[in-house]
């Protein structure tokens, strides 16, 4: 009787090293858990920096933008100036004076509609009106 105790007891313990060598052991799939997680907060850290990239490059591209309008309007200036010298002056009390005006409008034809009436205006006083629209106004 002893012996088929011992043989049960000896089947037990092989079929119980058996389970424990084939079994999961959890480990491996933590960790790569742990590095799918960290993968996709540095993706999106990486995709939040590309998106401020792509604000501060429309920014400065908005800023050269206005130096050439601003550096287009100083020539203007300078060619009315000089014709106004040679034609003897200007009888209008403005003539020669810069206007800066800044707003919300930012679209062609938003910008455009607001040129158009600051032209007339320009022509009868003799201002010289630089219109700069601006997301943050």
């Amino acid at each position: 009787m002893r012996s088929s105790w011992m043989k049960l007891l000896a089947a037990l313990m092989a079929f119980a090293m058996i389970a424990a060598a084939c079994g999961d052991d959890d480990d491996g799939g933590s960790v790569a858990s742990a590095s799918l997680e960290e993968a996709e907060a540095a993706a999106a850290a990486a995709e939040e920096a590309a998106a401020e990239a792509e604000a501060e490059l429309a920014e400065a591209e908005q800023r050269a933008a206005d130096a050439e309008e601003a550096a287009a309007m100083a020539e203007e200036e300078a060619a009315a100036a000089a014709e106004g010298a040679s034609s003897g002056g200007d009888d209008r009390p403005f003539a020669g004076e810069i206007v800066r005006i800044t707003g919300p409008e930012r679209s062609p034809e938003e910008w455009g509609s607001i040129e158009a009436a600051m032209d007339l205006f320009e022509e009868q006083t003799g201002m010289t009106i630089i219109y700069t629209g601006s997301a943050d106004w």
